[in-house]
């Protein structure tokens, strides 16, 4: 029986339960099929490190979008399975959640609740992210609804600050506000930076996410 030598190059300073459940689940399931794994765990940007020499049969892989690193394993011939959808598309074989879907969810979750306006907050730069809010305008478009956008919204994880715009935004968002955020992330975030505001939440301003981090 051929033993298949299987890489993991995975992001994890996220510090999101979707991530680490991601990188236990295929843990699980390598040593079902006995895989021999060899995991690479980085955070931020880190080049290959131990996988610059490896040699396997495959890598499955979630980065945020750098192409460096994978382009580097591609070129040695080894197939690649890229399960972020970050940077968008990366040329490789990829499994993504479904935004569009993502977005529908999110406008049927809000029928029933009497709610006045509609609001998407994210970060453009992220292909998700964009792909969501796309998306999500599109379909309250077809309901005759608008909805106040906000892409610039930055990285709660990291050292950088929130722009006075994207305060002043979350600050003017009007009651009886339904906020579809991109990810779970900034759903916490600007539901911690509403009730500093003294708003009230959830009677005044409802906010929903994507992911099991909220």
């Amino acid at each position: 029986m051929t033993v298949r030598k299987v890489g993991i190059y995975i992001e994890m300073s996220l510090r999101s339960s979707h991530v680490r459940e991601l990188y236990q689940s295929i843990i699980h399931y390598g040593r079902l099929k006995g895989w021999q794994l060899f995991s690479n765990k980085v955070a931020g940007t880190q080049p290959l490190g131990p996988l610059d020499q490896w040699k396997g049969d495959g890598l499955i892989a979630h980065t945020l979008g750098q192409r460096e690193p994978l382009e580097q394993l591609r070129q040695r011939q080894i197939p690649i399975i890229n399960l972020s959808s970050s940077g968008g598309d990366l040329g490789l074989p990829s499994v993504w959640l479904d935004d569009a879907h993502c977005a529908q969810l999110a406008v049927e979750h809000w029928a029933g609740k009497g709610m006045q306006h509609y609001a998407f907050f994210g970060n453009d730069q992220l292909a998700y992210s964009r792909q969501r809010g796309k998306s999500y305008v599109q379909k309250l478009q077809h309901l005759s609804q608008t909805v106040h956008y906000f892409g610039d919204a930055h990285d709660p994880f990291s050292a950088e600050m929130p722009s006075a715009n994207e305060v002043q935004w979350i600050k003017d968002l009007p009651s009886s506000t339904a906020v579809f955020c991109s990810d779970d992330m900034r759903a916490q975030f600007i539901s911690q930076q509403l009730i500093r505001d003294g708003r009230d939440i959830p009677n005044e301003i409802i906010i929903l996410g994507v992911g099991d981090d909220t």
